[in-house]
């Protein structure tokens, strides 16, 4: 197999058997390509963001104006990665389905109207992307794939929302920080 088949030939890391539509609390990471940071600098254990970061930010603010049945919990945009929690409701009909893209008239109709995790990730992908590219970021791209943990009940919601709040203080220490890769294979 060469390198371009086994790109698309990935074995998938989420939940076998799972149904990512179901009503649910989720907890997603989604990082920017090589993990290049893109969005800021932590400043004093605080996150602040520039240009990229406010656009990024806001698109993920409004993800629950473009989805009628979610809601964004807690959330932090790191220099290279957002992490946040979804809540998915149960009222799965008239959403949209649609998605951007670079396409004449900006849009694609997407072949299943049952909202996913993963459509909520591409969305949300295509929207800042197209954005940051027209903010002057030609060539930014996110990484491939995200992460995600499916939250199943109050005290592991608890300890994520903490890991959220706490994550610009504990930057230094992050695996994502590239700081953090020198002289290491990753």
């Amino acid at each position: 197999m060469n390198e371009q088949d086994s790109i698309h030939h990935r074995k998938s890391i989420r939940l076998n058997e799972y149904d990512y539509s179901r009503p649910g609390a989720y907890f997603i990471t989604i990082c920017t390509f090589g993990r290049k940071s893109i969005f800021g600098n932590i400043v004093n254990g605080e996150m602040v963001l520039n240009q990229s970061g406010r656009i990024v930010l806001e698109c993920w603010k409004e993800m629950g104006n473009h989805f009628s049945n979610i809601e964004i919990d807690y959330y932090i945009l790191m220099p290279n990665h957002l992490h946040g929690i979804i809540f998915i409701n149960s009222d799965n009909k008239g959403l949209m389905n649609q998605t951007p893209t670079h396409h004449s008239n900006g849009w694609i109709m997407m072949k299943n109207s049952q909202l996913a995790l993963g459509k909520i990730d591409h969305y949300f992908k295509a929207r800042t992307s197209r954005l940051l590219r027209e903010a002057g970021l030609r060539n930014f791209k996110w990484q491939r794939l995200y992460n995600d943990h499916i939250i199943r009940n109050n005290r592991s919601l608890d300890k994520i929302r903490q890991y959220i709040i706490y994550n610009p203080i504990k930057w230094e220490l992050d695996k994502d920080n590239p700081q953090n890769w020198q002289g290491k294979l990753m």
